[in-house]
Parts: structure tokens; sequence; C-alpha cells
């Protein structure tokens, strides 16, 4: 065991058959990945939806993320630690040098925030961006590669989460690792109140805005929450805001993110684009759930 993606792939397999990949992520936010073991850390309020809250700041995820990581570095009291001398686990090295960095929703905001350095640490400005000229605030930890599912930078244009990420120009976030940003079809879509992943600041401009290499996958038939557990979106939510696919069952949607994350992160962690190779040339009837469109961009 190591806490690194280190698997081995059975003879004539496909992204989408279930495996296991030890691998350290920190999600800020809920995240089904069927075919990951991760060691998920959630941090404070991410769980909640921001149109639901109105609380418009993420400076204290940004900060508990930060510290998060801080922890996984700690070699007296950090992850090395609670391996070794409370789980017993003798012999097991945490490889702390392939690290990916993981958000669904307003998570995945703070997922690029943190990769590009956003929040007080990095800028005293009130109105903190990512072309404000900013320095990034420093982390104990390198991570690897970055994952958005399905996030989303506030309400509306005008209205971002602080500090805001988004800048409405292309290619204008680099985050200095691979990112892979996973949308969904019916996301912009809503059922009587506000769409939970409104058009303008949901995963379409996070791709367009970031920065080469980075990889783009939509799951064209379901909603912002369908990756979700059953039991763990409120019922307001799931049946008066977000759009779902009501035809079909969630481990479809499941599986075909648990599919292309793993094949990005052997890809990022691995230097194995076997998988995300199979992905992004998205033969008909491959993967469980309808990718359209799948994009990436290298250079």
């Amino acid at each position: 065991m190591r806490a690194s993606c280190r698997t081995s792939r059975p003879t004539g397999s496909s992204p989408w058959r279930p495996r296991f990949v030890s691998v350290v992520v920190i999600v800020q936010a809920s995240i089904v990945c069927m075919h990951v073991s991760v060691l998920l850390l959630s941090s404070e309020n991410t769980s909640q939806l921001y149109c639901v809250t109105l609380n418009m700041n993420d400076l204290k995820d940004i900060d508990a993320t930060r510290q998060v990581t801080a922890w996984l570095a700690d070699k007296q009291q950090g992850l090395a630690h609670v391996l070794a001398n409370i789980l017993q686990l003798h012999g097991v090295r945490p490889d702390l040098s392939r690290l990916a960095l993981a958000g669904h929703s307003r998570g995945g905001d703070t997922a690029f925030a943190v990769a590009l350095g956003l929040g007080p640490a990095a800028s005293d400005d009130d109105d903190n961006n990512a072309d404000a000229g900013t320095s990034p605030a420093a982390l104990p930890l390198k991570f690897s590669a970055l994952i958005g599912v399905d996030p989303v930078a506030g309400l509306s244009k005008q209205a971002q989460v602080e500090p805001k990420v988004l800048t409405f120009r292309p290619r204008s976030l680099d985050p200095g690792m691979p990112a892979l940003v996973v949308g969904t079809g019916l996301g912009p879509k809503h059922v009587g109140g506000p769409p939970c992943a409104p058009a303008g600041v949901n995963h379409a401009e996070f791709y367009d805005e970031c920065a080469p290499p980075r990889y783009h996958v939509v799951l064209r038939d379901y909603g912002h929450m369908d990756m979700l557990d059953d039991d763990g979106v409120p019922y307001v939510i799931n049946n008066c805001m977000c759009m779902r696919n009501t035809k079909d069952t969630k481990d479809l949607a499941r599986r075909a993110i648990g599919g292309a994350v793993v094949a990005f992160l052997r890809a990022t962690l691995e230097d194995d684009d076997e998988d995300l190779k199979v992905v992004l040339e998205n033969r008909p009837g491959l993967s469980p759930a309808v990718l359209d469109p799948v994009g990436h961009d290298l250079a």
C-alpha cells in the first residue's frame, strides 16, 4: 500500500472496469469515484451549495485545504505518523510526491483557488483575482494534478465566490499542473429554483480559461448532483433546484466519472496514458454514461 497511484491493469481492460488505486486526494466536496481508494478530506462548508447558504466567501475552505496539506507533510504528526504509529501499518510509506487536488461544485472552485495560490496569504488585495499580480501562496507539498468535478464559481459572472477565480479570458488560469474538468449536461438547467451549475461560471468556463495541458469530459445526460450518494443530497436541492437524470441510475454517472478520473491520474501521476487515450477517443458505447463533448489541449 502506498499513497500514490499504483495499480495493475487487467488484460483487455477499459478505463471503466473497476480497480483500486491508492492515491492521496484532497477533496473539497463529495466526489464519488468507484475505482479509487482515496483519503477523503472535507472542509467545513463545502458540502453545502453556495446557492443555498449564500455564503460567498471561500477563504475558510482555502485555509482548511492548506492546513490539511501541511498536516500531510508533517513527519511528526501527519499522515506518515498516523499510518505507522496509529494504524500500525508498518512498512507503509506515503509517496507525497504524487498528489492530486480535487473538488466538486463549489469545491472545484476552491481546488482551483488553492492551485492558483489565491487567498489572504497570496495577496492583501480585496479584489483578489488570478490576474491581479498575486504571487502563489506557498504550500508545503506540490500537487501534480488538478480535478474539478462540475466546478461552480458562483451565482453568475457578476456574483463569484471570493476570492474570484474566473477572469473570463481564455487560458488565463495557469495552475502549474495538468487539469481535468468534468461537466454535466443538465447542470445549467433547473427545476423551479436557480440552476446548480449556472452557465458562465460552470465547467465550460473553467475549461476555457484553464491553461494547457487540460482535459474536458461532459456527462451529457446527467445533472450536477447525479454523481453523489443517493441519500446524501437534501430533498429540496435534489427535487426543486438541480435538474437530474430521472431515467438512468446514478451508478452510470459515478462509473463514468470514476473511470475518467482514474485514467487522468494514471497519466499524470504514473506516466501511463493508455486509459486516458481511450477516454479521449470516446468510442460510442464504451463509457457507462454518454460523454459529450470530450476535449483536450496539450499546448
